[in-house]
């Protein structure tokens, strides 16, 4: 019944909808620019209420009007040297220079936007927490509490875990792929050790570790060496419910990975962890244009963005690796622009680098933009949206 009654509307002239095609036509229709156009896709794909709640902001036109004023600031730099270019140097306007103050403005603004991408990523992907330690530490048992029900086999043998095992769970609104892995410890049994390396080769990429310590024997040398090794994790010590269980040390956390009443305030302990590390995103070294500095406006110039501002724009996050590079384009070729009036390079000159930036921000929101962009962008999308 279905194949005819496609079969009579194919008759009548209609199609299956392609991917993105709705997006791309309210786009193409000018109902809408690209940032909000991906925003849809990002939606559609958002794993927790947190990437909900960045997607429908940007749906919003949040940082489609913060990406307009940013081209509006790079074409009323352009405007300024432009004034200046139709006189000679005797003949020119006598007010002091505009664009220079404008530029680092845009690049302050920019620099946020930029910041703003790690913990944007993580938001919109899932942090991945993984549960480590030696053998019988409880790591299981922790695994189990967390995800709320009887995942991973628990047992007093020790090495029951032999490979990595892993649940999506959401905590504080954010989504978490939690792992439990293989007790770490030295072995001669060839599966054990190849459960220990995809333990370690997991940890390498955790944005989150929660190291467990069973409080009854204390801390071996294995566990001062993961210590010291990973510096970062979050060290719970195990097993506070039983009598033998040792004092806890200082920088440790007590916790029972088998007391259902502690499930309360060890969630609320992960939560404040993972949020920390969402806005450790934020500003993360290395996700800054390669070998520059922020900028600095001199000491007369305004204050490039208001203390307001910045916590207003600290709400805007990109996701997008297309958004991301492009304002990477942007803020080097600010950067060879201020470097270029300083080096005393001409007007005219300097004023293509900021042309080039200007273009870089048009192309973020669709202003300018080639047909084999629009379709690698819609490509992605899910049939119609």
């Amino acid at each position: 019944v279905v194949r005819r009654i496609l079969d009579v509307l194919y008759a009548q002239g209609f199609s299956p909808a392609l991917q993105g095609e709705f997006s791309f036509r309210a786009f193409i229709e000018g109902k809408t620019d690209l940032v909000r156009a991906e925003a849809i896709n990002e939606l559609s794909l958002a794993s927790c209420e947190a990437a909900r709640h960045d997607a429908l902001l940007r749906l919003s036109g949040v940082l489609s009007r913060r990406l307009k004023e940013l081209r509006s600031m790079m074409l009323d730099a352009l405007a300024d040297i432009d004034a200046r270019l139709d006189y000679s140097e005797d003949e020119g306007p006598e007010k002091i220079e505009s664009w220079p103050t404008i530029i680092c403005q845009a690049q302050s603004s920019i620099i946020e936007l930029l910041k703003s991408y790690p913990g944007g990523k993580l938001r919109q992907e899932g942090l991945l927490v993984v549960i480590a330690g030696r053998p019988n530490a409880g790591k299981s048992s922790l695994f189990n509490l967390l995800v709320q029900e009887e995942r991973a086999i628990v047992s007093s043998e020790p090495g029951t875990t032999r490979d990595w095992l892993e649940s999506w769970i959401t905590m504080g609104g954010l989504a978490v792929r939690l792992v439990d892995t293989a007790g770490l410890r030295n072995s001669k049994n060839e599966i054990e050790i190849e459960g220990v390396r995809r333990a370690r080769a997991m940890l390498d990429q955790a944005d989150l570790i929660l190291y467990l310590v069973d409080g009854t024997v204390g801390l071996y040398e294995e566990d001062k060496t993961f210590m010291a090794s990973y510096p970062g994790a979050l060290f719970l010590w195990n097993k506070v419910d039983r009598t033998d269980c040792l004092a806890v040390p200082s920088g440790w956390k007590a916790t029972s990975a088998k007391d259902l009443a502690s499930f309360g305030s060890l969630e609320s302990m992960l939560v404040d962890e993972l949020r920390a590390k969402v806005d450790e995103g934020y500003g993360m070294q290395g996700h800054e244009p390669q070998g520059r500095n922020p900028p600095t406006c001199n000491s007369q110039d305004p204050t490039p963005l208001s203390r307001e501002r910045q916590s207003y724009e600290r709400q805007i996050r990109i996701v997008s690796e297309r958004q991301k590079q492009l304002l990477y384009k942007a803020q080097e070729a600010l950067n060879r622009a201020t470097e270029a009036h300083k080096a005393g390079v001409a007007l005219d000159l300097v004023s293509l680098h900021i042309q080039e930036a200007a273009e870089s921000i048009g192309e973020i929101s669709g202003d300018i933009a080639s047909e084999e962009v629009l379709e690698h962008i819609f490509s992605s999308f899910c049939l119609g949206k």
